[in-house]
């Protein structure tokens, strides 16, 4: 089982409940701790209620009974659905997020980021720390250039002033 989850990349996992030489609450514990957004469903004749709340109380995403297998199918579209869905909401916290604290033109770091740095380092600050330095630069006469040459060549000296500054 540790070799297959460490070498593939599982879409949903269905496991018996009941293995011969492997317990499936074992299996669904290692599978928790290395993939923990798969989807885990139980196919099983004898979980039984006891065993199905606590197999689901550890994150197992459900079970089905072999004697109802009819429920198989919508349980694993169900089961992808909804990790679907936790994807692209996390891709989507993730955007919220760096929009949130980078500028959208140079992709550098914004004042709300800056403040956020600035206090985490102040609060440690009887903490030992390593040097450090702050710089604050100012393009001259930048309002001139989007004034005569426009907003977009003045977005493009400044995607071009970050990612020098990126590369030092």
């Amino acid at each position: 089982l540790l070799a297959a989850l460490d070498q593939g990349r599982f879409d949903l996992i269905l496991c018996d409940y009941a293995l011969p030489s492997f317990n499936g609450m074992d299996a669904l514990t290692l599978t928790k701790e290395r993939c923990p957004d798969v989807p885990f469903i139980f196919a099983s004749g004898t979980i039984g209620e006891e065993r199905a709340v606590e197999a689901l109380k550890a994150r197992a995403t459900d079970y089905v009974l072999k004697d109802r297998t009819a429920r198989l199918g919508p349980a694993i579209q169900r089961a992808l659905q909804e990790t679907q869905e936790r994807r692209k909401r996390k891709q989507l916290e993730e955007e919220i997020r760096r929009l949130a604290y980078s500028d959208p033109v140079t992709g550098l770091p914004n004042r709300i980021s800056l403040s956020e740095r600035l206090e985490e380092f102040l609060r440690a600050g009887d903490q030992e720390q390593g040097p450090a330095a702050l710089l604050l630069m100012d393009l001259s006469h930048f309002a001139d250039i989007n004034n005569t040459l426009g907003h977009k060549n003045g977005d493009l000296l400044l995607q071009k002033v970050g990612q020098r500054l990126k590369r030092a």
